[in-house]
């Protein structure tokens, strides 16, 4: 369908355009990049199997030295920081979800309760990285667009393990003309 990626579509009338079956179009690839939008991740609590393997972790962050707790830590509410408010917070809710796996009775200091909390939860992207499947159809409206060019709606499906039964995002529409861009109205991208 698309024979040579070197030259810029020549649209028929959009009335054509929006009526007829499936169309052949020469396209270009242009600069534009979906990415993923940040404030959409979420933190999840993370169980990496059963209660064993859980205490292991736990023992291991028990075995560090508390000069090496405060470091670690600072790592790691680092990298969450940017994208998650109230992290220690959180970290500390965790940390009294998993407490009944410790062996020891022992006071922790709070640095050494914040990481272990840490490492027991996980991001959670709602825009998954892996996006296959692409379908792009004429938008309806076809009102008010400069000569040579298509409104159009694009949607993709992408690995959703929460939102299986959705599975598919669709795009704010978008309009593509013989100006070699792709302006995604409305949009966060």
């Amino acid at each position: 369908m698309f024979e040579n990626s070197d030259i810029i579509p020549e649209w028929p009338q959009v009335a054509d355009a929006v009526s007829e079956a499936p169309m052949s179009m020469h396209v270009k690839r242009t600069a534009t990049i979906l990415k993923p939008d940040q404030s959409r991740v979420l933190l999840r609590p993370f169980s990496p199997g059963d209660p064993q393997r859980v205490g292991r972790i736990i023992s291991r962050i028990m075995s560090l030295p508390e000069d090496r707790v405060g470091p670690l830590l600072d790592e790691v509410s680092a990298a969450f920081s940017q994208r998650h408010q109230q992290i220690r917070t959180l970290f500390l809710e965790r940390f009294e979800q998993v407490r009944e796996l410790l062996v020891t009775d022992e006071a922790l200091s709070e640095q050494r309760r914040l990481l272990i909390g840490s490492y027991f939860l996980a991001e959670y992207s709602l825009e998954s990285a892996a996006l296959f499947n692409p379908s792009i159809v004429p938008h309806p409206d076809q009102t008010d667009l400069p000569p040579g060019a298509l409104r159009f709606i694009l949607t993709l499906c992408g690995l959703f393990s929460a939102c299986a039964p959705r599975g598919r995002d669709t795009f704010p529409p978008s309009l593509f003309g013989p100006v070699s861009s792709i302006p995604i109205i409305g949009s966060r991208y």
